[in-house]
């Protein structure tokens, strides 16, 4: 279960829920077992605020195997250059060695998971 706070994924974790979670470099390698979607969030961003909220408050709705990890759109120019990110409330879905698999812009978290391949 998730609750308001970053979410570690580890073997125990019960796998009736996605995840939610800070991007670190690390956490690609989910995508060896499920979907990782990267999610290009800036905190002054109303429809990010809003994306993460929807998030928060009813984590179920991220289907089992897949890993939203939230990236600071502000401080990660690097990933925004790697992959061809331009505004906020976008979403990246990578593989396990950071590969773009597809990139979309969605302002919901259902507009969001439906574009999940």
């Amino acid at each position: 279960m998730m609750d308001g706070n970053a979410m570690e994924h580890n073997g125990g974790m019960m796998a009736s829920a996605g995840t939610y979670a800070d991007y670190s470099a690390e956490k690609l390698a989910l995508a060896a077992d499920g979907d990782v979607v990267l999610f290009f969030h800036a905190p002054w961003c109303p429809i990010c605020r809003g994306i993460e909220s929807e998030i928060k408050a009813s984590a179920s709705a991220i289907p089992a195997g897949v890993h939203m990890l939230k990236v600071d759109f502000d401080s990660a120019t690097d990933l925004r250059k790697k992959y061809g990110v331009t505004s906020q409330y976008t979403f990246v879905q990578v593989d396990a060695k950071g590969n773009l698999l597809k990139k979309w812009s969605a302002s919901s978290l259902s507009a969001a998971l439906s574009s999940v391949i």
